[in-house]
């Protein structure tokens, strides 16, 4: 008889490194009217970042707003609007 051993789950960690205030990310949520604008994080609490946007549009240039860290993601060099 065959016998199959089962080990206790054992959750892997996450590799996603964690973002830092004064870091330039992105909003990557897909159905937020602001996906794809730029920012800066100025504060963060335990899940969620608070995001100063740096925009062409007057209304939102400065504003900041709380997300929460799955809406947002690193700024890719190649989105990068300071070489403009």
């Amino acid at each position: 008889m065959d016998h199959e051993t089962v080990t206790p789950y054992q959750k892997l960690p996450e590799n996603i490194p964690e973002l830092k205030v004064g870091q330039k990310v992105v909003v990557v949520n897909k159905e937020h009217p602001l996906f794809l604008e730029q920012g800066t994080i100025i504060e963060k609490d335990h899940c969620h970042y608070r995001v100063e946007f740096v925009s062409t549009d007057g209304k939102l240039n400065r504003k900041s707003l709380w997300l929460p860290d799955h809406w947002i993601d690193n700024l890719p060099k190649e989105l990068s609007c300071e070489d403009l």
